[in-house]
This record gives C-alpha cells, sequence and structure tokens, in this order.
C-alpha cells in the first residue's frame, strides 16, 4: 500500500503515521501467518467445523461452505480493513490521541493473541485426555484469542476517528466482526467443547466467556 501511494503521482510523502499503522498491520499479519505455518497438519487435514456441517447437514453443506463459511467472513474482514484504507490515505502528519489509543489497542491484542496461542500450544504439548487449559490467560476469559482478534480490528477503528468524523461509518466493519465472534464463532465453539470436555460446565460457569475478568467463585 505505502509502495503504491510513494508512486502515485501528486501524493505526498509517506509519513511517520502511515508508516506505524502498515507496521501494525504487518506484526499482526505476520504473527497469523506463522502460527498457522507451524500449526499446519497438511494438505488432507480439514477444519472441523467444515466436518461437522457436511456431517449434520449434507445436503446444505455446498451452499453453508459458500455463504457462512467463505463468503461472509470474508465480506465482514473486507469491511473491517476498510478503516486501515481510510487510515493510510489520510495526509495527516501528526499523532492524535486517537492514535495513540489505536496503536495501544492494536499492541495489546497482538500481545494477547500470541500470549494465549503461546500458552494453549505449550499445554498441548503435555496435556491429558480430557484436560482443559485452564491456566494463565485462560484462567481470565475462556476466548482470549478471539478477543484479542476483536480488539486488534477496534484498534485500528480508532486511526479512523483520528481522521475526522466524515468517514465513522467504518465502525460497521469492527461492529460485524465482533458480532461474527460473539453470534457465530464463540457459540460453535463452546458447543464442541461442551461435547470433548467433561469438566468445560465447571469451567464456564467461573470464567469469562470473552472479556478478560476475574474468575468467579462457585
Amino acid at each position: 500500500i505505502l509502495y503504491w501511494l510513494a508512486s502515485a503521482e501528486n501524493f505526498p510523502t509517506i509519513t511517520i503515521r502511515q508508516i506505524v499503522i502498515l507496521v501494525l498491520v504487518v506484526i499482526w499479519g505476520g504473527r497469523l501467518t506463522f502460527n498457522w505455518i507451524r500449526s499446519w497438519k497438511g494438505l488432507n487435514h480439514e477444519d472441523w467445523r467444515y466436518t461437522k456441517f457436511r456431517e449434520e447437514k449434507p445436503s446444505l453443506f455446498w451452499f453453508i461452505n459458500f455463504t457462512g463459511l467463505q463468503m461472509m467472513p470474508t465480506l465482514i474482514v473486507f469491511l473491517g480493513c476498510v478503516p486501515i484504507y481510510y487510515s493510510i490515505i489520510s495526509t495527516s502528519t501528526s499523532f492524535s490521541v486517537y492514535d495513540v489509543i489505536g496503536i495501544i489497542i492494536v499492541l495489546g491484542a497482538i500481545i494477547i493473541e500470541t500470549v494465549a496461542d503461546e500458552q494453549l500450544r505449550n499445554f498441548l504439548k503435555t496435556m491429558q485426555k480430557g484436560e482443559l487449559m485452564t491456566k494463565g490467560i485462560w484462567s481470565v476469559t475462556r476466548h482470549p484469542n478471539y478477543f484479542g482478534e476483536v480488539s486488534f480490528w477496534w484498534g485500528m477503528f480508532f486511526f479512523t476517528i483520528a481522521n475526522g468524523i466524515s468517514n465513522l461509518w467504518v465502525v460497521v466493519g469492527p461492529i460485524g466482526i465482533t458480532i461474527l465472534f460473539l453470534i457465530v464463532s464463540i457459540p460453535l465453539m463452546e458447543k464442541r467443547l461442551m461435547k470433548k470436555y467433561p469438566g468445560y460446565n465447571e469451567y464456564k460457569s467461573s470464567v469469562s466467556v470473552f472479556i478478560p475478568w476475574f474468575r468467579r467463585r462457585n
């Protein structure tokens, strides 16, 4: 994006603000890509969601696959990227309070996702059958990686706020992503975990589902 902007005619010099936004996006995307590469199980591996819908709704699988698993998430992520576009094309050279808030939220989101993934990865190496990950960041939220993912998109939205109120409609992006996780991703995962782990009910009753919070006492 920055190369395109720098090559475009009549476009001013690339600003530090644009570079900061791009670096944050690259760090976030690079972490996701690295995490996917090292956990890749080969071409024959299929995500459990595909298996679930193929077994439960065989006649509707291709429709569900195309609309629900492919098209809808892609469109919502595209909307989530729109704030990044408006932030990148802004010619503002100064950092506002909203920019600082955005940087803090994005970095915090990346850290939360990284810590959650590393803790889970280390746990899976030694876990016993039926054992749940309930320590570390997983002791204050049942889905820390989802919380970090949603927070990243809201952090990017704050860069748009710094540009002014004319493009605030792009809030539909982070709102859509939040709804996707809260209404679709988390309920699907919760249902699967309830079947897979006998102790999940107890864990569920004491740990926040999404936003990290103090553990409840039963």
